[in-house]
């Protein structure tokens, strides 16, 4: 590897690092993503205490499932004159609006819980203004830890590999007897949700990249991998390039990679950057063109598991175009002038690289 990229390539990855403000972070019942601020009743208040939220999160998750937890003060409940008691935990995937539910209904005496996943529609002041569409999910409730865990299928809400979970909120909804099912208590609410969770995956950023360089200079492209969950993912990558075309080097944070396949690690909650140079020749020759231009287009593939016998994979696709005549009315960059519009050989493509990802890269929140 020459100097040259030694350099540059180190520049890139300072320059992402810098751009890189965190990760939302999975939670737990000691970091949960929805909290209840006030305090919690004390136990024989009433009946208050089969209202009383604790606090909810997200964990227990592998390639098809994701588990969802809601504590509450006391469980089971005891029977009073309510005739149902929902214990609902609220949150988003993209626009649409979903919640989880363990159903208690009261009869001559106690009956186990059911469960359901519902969509919702809020008004337009933040309040639930109807849940539709049940569907039933499994469920569990531990009355030792005061615990309500809902069993979430990914596919049914939505939830693509390095997806993201956004406004989560839990309340308690109490029908009486001969009444109206009314809400009980809340943790944070849909306006003022509790913290995002990042679902297990590898998020690419952009999905292809353009570089119009001269003869004798170097295309250079910048592949981005965000692993924003909790899981250690094992990457493998190969190419389509040709590398008896013109000189190639391939880096994982500045760790040369010599084989076209190669594996490495995208640990939780964390970041590896891809840089390929491509060195241009004097005299490029290729059979491809590109609105004109002399050119070269390959692809890098990735491909990690989420679990056994579940592979992710994602194609990443480069086109390389040669200007022959850089000084010319347009040197093919699209934007009608004849500089090259860079300090860095192919730093405009670098910039498109970084600044996409860099738009959907999420901040850490910490309690």
């Amino acid at each position: 590897m020459r100097n040259g990229h030694v350099l540059l390539i180190a520049f890139l990855i300072a320059l992402m690092f810098v751009l890189t403000v965190g990760y939302a972070e999975a939670g737990s019942s000691v970091d949960p993503e929805v909290i209840d601020e006030g305090e919690p009743d004390a136990a024989g208040d009433d009946d208050e205490d089969d209202d009383d939220i604790e606090w909810a999160w997200f964990d227990g998750e592998n390639g098809t499932q994701l588990n969802c937890t809601l504590e509450i003060y006391t469980l089971p409940p005891v029977q009073t004159n309510m005739q149902t008691l929902e214990y609902e935990v609220y949150f988003s995937v993209g626009e649409a609006n979903w919640v989880v539910v363990s159903i208690f209904n009261f009869g001559t005496g106690w009956t186990q819980a059911g469960y359901e996943l519902r969509t919702v529609t809020y008004d337009e002041n933040g309040s639930v203004s109807s849940e539709s569409d049940a569907q039933n999910i499994d469920g569990d409730w531990d009355s030792n830890a005061g615990t309500i865990t809902y069993f979430v299928v990914k596919g049914d809400v939505g939830l693509a590999p390095a997806g993201m979970i956004t406004k989560p909120w839990a309340a308690v909804w109490r029908t009486p007897y001969g009444g109206t099912r009314e809400q009980g208590d809340t943790a944070q609410s849909y306006l003022m949700p509790g913290r995002n969770y990042s679902v297990a995956g590898i998020d690419f950023g952009v999905l292809s990249l353009n570089d119009t360089v001269a003869p004798g200079e170097e295309a250079t492209f910048v592949i981005e991998l965000n692993n924003p969950g909790t899981m250690d993912i094992n990457v493998t990558c190969n190419q389509t390039y040709d590398p008896g075309l013109w000189p190639q080097t391939v880096a994982v944070d500045a760790d040369t990679k010599m084989d076209p396949e190669f594996i490495f690690l995208v640990a939780s909650e964390d970041m590896e950057s891809v840089v390929v140079i491509i060195d241009i020749p004097d005299d490029p020759v290729t059979s491809e063109t590109i609105n004109g231009f002399t050119s070269d287009t390959f692809s890098f593939m990735f491909y990690y598991d989420l679990e056994e016998n579940m592979t992710v994979s994602q194609e990443i696709t480069m086109n390389i175009m040669i200007d022959t005549d850089p000084d010319g009315p347009d040197n093919g960059d699209g934007d009608g002038d004849d500089d090259d519009d860079g300090w860095l050989p192919g730093f405009e493509a670098v910039l498109i690289a970084l600044a996409v990802p860099a738009a959907v890269i999420l901040v850490r929140r910490r309690r």
